[in-house]
């Protein structure tokens, strides 16, 4: 393979890659929102993403990420200590490479790890 070719393979691949993740990142904002909205009108977030499914969601959405590990991940957390309790949320996928992205509510940011 020449080094033009080369090239133009890494640019074809970068390109696809950012495309995956801005529509793996507008996703993942979707459900944060979705998620945010069942708790206004239920008062806590659901235990499980299935219970977002029909109303929120015809199906839980996948990353655009190929491979078996696909899947957004969640887990809801309630902490109760004297009369205060604090229930957030935590949301994740595995993006290529073995980065794990999760977003934490309470913090209200996105943390990447590998």
């Amino acid at each position: 393979m020449t080094k033009l070719k080369l090239l133009a393979l890494i640019f074809l691949v970068s390109c696809n890659w950012n495309e995956k993740a801005d529509k793996t990142n507008e996703i993942a904002s979707d459900i944060i929102s979705k998620l945010e909205d069942y708790k206004n009108k239920f008062g806590t977030y659901p235990d499980s993403l299935k219970l977002l499914i029909p109303d929120y969601f015809p199906k839980i959405p996948s990353t655009f990420y190929s491979g078996r590990n696909n899947e957004f991940l969640y887990a809801k957390h309630i902490f109760t200590r004297d009369s205060s309790r604090v229930e957030f949320f935590e949301l994740w996928f595995n993006a290529p490479f073995g980065v794990e992205a999760k977003y934490n509510s309470f913090k209200k940011e996105w943390q990447y790890d590998d």
